[in-house]
């Protein structure tokens, strides 16, 4: 039997929704790319809070539920600290509002890089019988270490930020491979 989730927990995602659609002013590119930077968070809290409300059977459950709860118990203080701070963006525009403009501008710089590095189409193909001459393997490989350092250094600088403040900024979704099916 699956339980539903607390109506606190869904009140809470709805609303860190809201209000992080009105703190980059219901800009249309910007709404959804917060809304995803959210999301694993949450997903993480549904899982935990699965955790807890699974009955434990043995001392290992047991300890296992107690520091969900304890880790429900912190990620609940840091959203409250988030949800404040997404309020101060919407009403003012001051550094808050930045913060969440510069949040969506990062998240938004990823998807293009992410799009360069892996989704972007090869050489095209010259029928002439000429051979294309594409970028060495090497030139490729240094360009994807070095965007990748790039983003797990902004990734750290993150993870201080909310740790000094005790709030969540949100975590990057992951990059959704692509599947083509061939045409019959």
């Amino acid at each position: 039997m699956i339980r539903q989730l607390p109506p606190g927990l869904r009140s809470l995602y709805r609303l860190v929704l809201r209000t992080s659609s009105a703190s980059v002013l219901h800009v249309r590119p910007a709404t959804p790319r917060l809304r995803a930077m959210w999301r694993p968070t949450f997903d993480v809290a549904v899982r935990m809070t699965r955790e807890v409300q699974h009955s434990p059977l043995t001392d290992d459950e047991a300890r296992a539920a107690a520091q969900a709860r304890e880790w429900l118990n912190r990620w609940e203080k840091q959203m409250d600290n988030t949800l404040s701070l997404l309020y101060n963006s919407a009403i003012s525009r001051g550094l808050a509002h930045k913060l969440t403009r510069n949040l969506h501008a990062l998240s938004h710089r990823r998807k293009d890089w992410l799009h360069s590095a892996y989704e972007r189409p090869g050489a095209p193909w010259k029928p002439t019988g000429e051979p294309v001459h594409a970028r060495p393997k090497k030139h490729q490989a240094d360009r994807h270490e070095s965007g990748g350092l790039a983003w797990n250094m902004v990734g750290e600088v993150v993870r201080m930020a909310e740790g000094r403040d005790q709030l969540m900024l949100g975590r990057v979704p992951p990059r959704q491979h692509r599947t083509y099916r061939y045409l019959k």
